[in-house]
């Protein structure tokens, strides 16, 4: 795995890729400056809350756009998976489809040709589903088990709000956290006007995968 790139003039270079950042940031100089300078109370109180505001404004851009690229590269994995399964269960069917041919060819080797048929028969995208639910639900606790169930049963639910009145929220954030992480769970935003709410959803392509696996556990 290649190191990260930390050097100073790609930080800088970061920070004044965005106008609004690269105005804050310098701003928060003078600003600061001046409050220093001035005499009046009133005025050092001014020139150094606008000197904070700066300074604030400038690194949360710097921080937002960084977790952006994130998800960005994140979804670009994702969908370099996804075709890589698709493109093995079309290769899968191929093969199945020239089994079959020689299966009308030759009777002697049918059971052999079988065998084979049903080993290539396997949906590998489900598995993989299936294994990645698996892995996930492995890693939470019973407690973590319930919120699924309550949130399969209740979705969408508004991140914060307590799932269950007997799960501490702390433990909910942390098991909710490892089904985010895995990719079982994600965020939906609802916006009105410049207000934001947003969701916890089961990821609908592991929600058949997710109900099945799942109750197997809770039995």
């Amino acid at each position: 795995m290649p190191a990260p790139d930390i050097k100073f003039r790609t930080y800088l270079k970061a920070f004044f890729a965005d106008i609004l950042t690269g105005m804050s940031g310098p701003l928060s100089v003078p600003f600061a400056a001046l409050a220093l300078w001035v005499s009046s109370r009133s005025q050092k109180i001014l020139w150094g809350c606008l000197a904070a505001v700066c300074a604030v404004v400038a690194s949360f851009r710097v921080w937002r756009k960084e977790r952006i690229d994130r998800n960005e590269q994140l979804e670009t994995l994702r969908s370099a998976k996804d075709r890589d399964i698709r493109a093995l269960a079309v290769e899968k069917d191929q093969e199945i489809a020239a089994l079959h041919q020689r299966l009308d060819e030759s009777d002697g080797t049918i059971s052999a040709h079988n065998r084979r048929i049903a080993e290539l028969s396997r949906n590998p995208f489900s598995e993989d589903l299936e294994r990645t639910v698996r892995q996930a639900l492995d890693r939470m606790t019973h407690m973590g088990h319930l919120l699924m169930r309550h949130l399969l049963m209740n979705q969408p639910i508004e991140v914060g709000r307590p799932f269950m009145r007997e799960i501490p929220l702390d433990r909910q954030i942390e098991q909710m956290g490892i089904a985010l992480e895995s990719g079982i769970v994600r965020l939906d935003e609802k916006r009105q006007g410049a207000m934001v709410w947003t969701y916890y959803v089961v990821n609908p392509q592991h929600q058949p995968v997710l109900q099945k696996v799942l109750y197997d556990v809770l039995q």
